[in-house]
């Protein structure tokens, strides 16, 4: 069985990171992420889907995932590692890098 049905809507080189803590935490009461969109014509998809707001959380889980694409692709790791550091700073704990 396919795990995608459909075709995905970009094809090429992406840069990938998962959101993973540095340490054990907790996360922020309030995380904002709104600064997402600054990076929307890079972003191919974001899963935040374990930021649950004031949660603990453990060194080396994966609390989120996303994609982004390159133009040209020696940029696709600084964008990459940008939207890292505003999720570490949103999020109030210290991410691996």
């Amino acid at each position: 069985m396919p795990i995608r049905e459909e075709l995905p809507k970009y094809a090429g080189d992406v840069s990938a990171r998962n959101i993973m803590p540095n340490r054990d935490a907790a996360l922020a009461d309030s995380i904002n992420l709104s600064w997402l969109r600054e990076y929307g014509e890079h972003r191919i998809d974001c899963d935040p889907y374990c930021l649950n707001l004031g949660s603990p959380v453990r060194r080396r889980e994966i609390l989120g995932r996303y994609h982004v694409r390159p133009e040209p692709f020696a940029e696709a790791n600084s964008v990459a590692n940008a939207i890292l550091g505003h999720f570490e700073k949103s999020m109030g704990i210290p991410l691996i890098q």
